[in-house]
């Protein structure tokens, strides 16, 4: 089982930005987690907010998270934070600020409502400050989709992870796509793909008829003969009858040859 990777983003509030943008692009890692907080900042942090209602929070977050957003999103980093100190929503609001502001935005979230009224709130939220796309929906239909979605991408990733060296110079573009979906899953922790192979009530039907249709596909095509060049023999010809006049115009020539 592949270890958990966790980056050190901060130690302390004042803690240099440079480390944090080197892990997050090449640190392969799973968390970087900024820790900011101690007694002397949670001190600061509550005066902060005293004085300003919107203040509160690390007065670093903004220009960290300018720094490490983008690499972290490419390289599906978690960030794990206590830089909201005494005003946690106010860090939030700032952290969407700045995801607008770079340009990320446009990722996806379910919303799930069980029961209240509070669900089409929660998501104009999303969708208005962190200009997330939202789809409402019900678990069981977010299970069955991602079942497909998720379920299938991660099984195709991990049998084509197991075939490498797989081809880089002679490409398709279609092949080049489907290499692009492997990179983005190749480095997920094996947890990940446990939880979606396992946890997900409705990947075990999705994975089995896909391993059915595969099958039936490839008894399909074991069944239509090949030639050694990889390509169907060409039809065999019928033989064109010979007439009577011909077959004796044959014969006196063979005799004039002394064929027998």
């Amino acid at each position: 089982m592949r270890a958990i990777r966790i980056g050190a983003g901060a130690g302390y509030s004042g803690d240099r930005i440079e480390p944090a943008v080197e892990l997050a692009e090449r640190g392969r890692l799973d968390y970087l987690v900024f820790e900011c907080l101690a007694e002397r900042t949670i001190a600061l942090a509550q005066q902060a907010r005293q004085k300003d209602p919107d203040a509160g929070f690390d007065p670093l977050l903004a220009e960290r998270l300018d720094a490490v957003l983008r690499p972290c999103v490419a390289n599906k980093v978690k960030i794990i934070t206590n830089m909201g100190a005494a005003n946690p929503v106010g860090a939030a609001r700032a952290a969407a600020n700045v995801a607008r502001e770079i340009g990320i935005k446009g990722l996806k979230i379910a919303v799930c409502p069980i029961r209240g009224w509070r669900g089409p709130r929660v998501a104009a939220f999303l969708r208005k400050a962190l200009g997330l796309r939202v789809v409402i929906t019900t678990p069981e239909v977010h299970d069955r989709e991602t079942a497909m979605a998720q379920g299938l991408t991660h099984l195709i990733a991990k049998v084509l992870v197991q075939m490498e060296p797989l081809p880089t110079r002679m490409t398709t573009k279609s092949f080049d796509l489907l290499m692009q979906a492997v990179d983005m899953v190749r480095h997920d922790a094996p947890e990940v793909f446990q939880a979606i192979e396992s946890a997900n009530p409705y990947s075990q039907h999705v994975r089995r008829r896909f391993f059915d249709l595969a099958s039936a596909l490839d008894a399909a095509l074991a069944d239509i003969p090949l030639t050694s060049s990889g390509t169907q023999p060409p039809k065999p010809q019928s033989a064109r009858p010979t007439s009577r006049s011909g077959a004796c115009a044959a014969d006196r020539r063979r005799r004039r040859r002394g064929a027998p």
